[in-house]
């Protein structure tokens, strides 16, 4: 395991020469690692006594996010909750293989409870039982493992482009929306909609929830452009009477209005309907004839127009993150003209098909890359 030099002694640090790894440097997307945010000094590799960790060697995080696994590609160091896993050629082992077995393996049913959060130890690891192959059957799987992750990525990154080219897309058809370059009309929120609230929760919190019955969208279903299903709550017929003002309808679009997730947004979809929101979440129902729900999901969603609605939220310099609907309806908008706003619309509509059909792909693909991994290191 790794180690910090101390940070009192900036010669440690500045402009250091050597790659030093920290759980913020592991990405799951990415098998190498090649480059970290910090850099140590010959100093302070001569002074600390960290060990070096030699290139091509897998190392994993255990402690707080436990389980983040890559491979160095040149030699490198790292800080204390990160584990090197050292070749000791007791037997030929190819370290792609035990890279998938690491990722593979639970470590969170073999770590104990800690002040900060679950953790193992060198312990844990070093007794955990493992099978290892033959070689040439470990390069076997590393590499059907390869190509599926591959497939995996290629979609992902399918998805990342198609993103960004609707962004691209809003901004050559209606500029920057705060600098408003275009000199579009300007509107408060309140005169283009016909609704904006938000609802509360049920009597009884959590433990009044349902298996099933009438939705109730919390926060956590809404993320940036995508409704999320997971965790979704649900109530019955009593609870959703009590909510009827803010009963869902087609075209409603949500944004978080409390809490780290404000200012997040996406437009309803139908399969939820009829259903409820809760305190944390707002619903804002368009005109149609002035303003496009599609359009102002997308106008929330500009980077430049959410810095502005995450300045209003920490406006009243409470501690908690939040937006209020009197807020939302003061929002000044620019206002293109509505068949611009269709046509932008439109094009949004037929890129999320491609977009449908790429999530279905890549789920697919990643139900066959778990049950490869269930399959080969179970």
């Amino acid at each position: 395991m790794g180690k910090t030099p101390t940070r009192s002694d900036l010669s440690y640090w500045q402009n250091g020469s050597y790659d030093w790894i920290s759980i913020s440097d592991l990405n799951t997307d990415r098998k190498y690692i090649s480059d970290t945010k910090e850099r140590i000094t010959t100093k302070a590799v001569r002074e600390s006594g960290i060990k070096k960790i030699p290139a091509n060697t897998v190392i994993m995080s255990f402690k707080l996010s436990i389980g983040k696994t890559a491979i160095t590609s040149h030699d490198m160091f790292s800080n204390e909750a990160i584990m090197a896993f050292i070749d000791r050629k007791v037997i030929r082992i190819n370290p792609d293989y035990i890279y998938y077995l690491l990722h593979a393996l639970d470590w969170n049913k073999r770590a104990n409870k800690a002040v900060k959060g679950r953790t193992v130890n060198k312990k844990i690891i070093s007794q955990t039982q493992v099978n290892i192959p033959d070689y040439q059957t470990q390069l076997r799987i590393v590499k059907i493992m390869d190509s599926t992750r591959k497939r995996v990525k290629i979609q992902k990154d399918i998805l990342s482009k198609l993103d960004t080219l609707i962004k691209a897309r809003f901004v050559e058809m209606f500029g920057d929306p705060l600098r408003n370059d275009k000199t579009w009309p300007i509107s408060k929120l309140k005169l283009l909609t016909t609704k904006v609230g938000s609802g509360a929760t049920p009597k009884g919190g959590k433990q009044s929830y349902k298996k099933e019955g009438i939705t109730l969208v919390r926060s956590m279903n809404v993320h940036d452009g995508e409704f999320v299903y997971k965790d979704l709550a649900y109530i019955d017929t009593a609870q959703a009477h009590d909510l009827d003002n803010v009963e869902l309808q087609p075209k409603d679009v949500f944004i978080n209005i409390t809490g780290a997730s404000v200012a997040r947004s996406c437009v309803i979809p139908d399969n939820i309907l009829p259903g409820r929101v809760n305190q944390h979440v707002a619903i804002i129902r368009c005109k149609e004839n002035l303003l496009n729900y599609i359009f102002l999901n997308r106008l929330f969603l500009n980077s430049s127009f959410k810095q502005k609605l995450l300045a209003m939220g920490q406006a009243g310099g409470a501690t908690r993150q939040a937006l209020t609907q009197e807020q939302l309806k003061k929002l000044n908008l620019i206002l293109p003209p509505i068949e611009l706003q269709n046509e932008f619309a439109s094009f949004v509509q037929q890129v999320d098909k491609s977009k449908v059909a790429i999530q279905k792909s890549l789920d697919e693909t990643q139900i066959l890359f778990d049950s490869l991994m269930q399959k080969y290191f179970s």
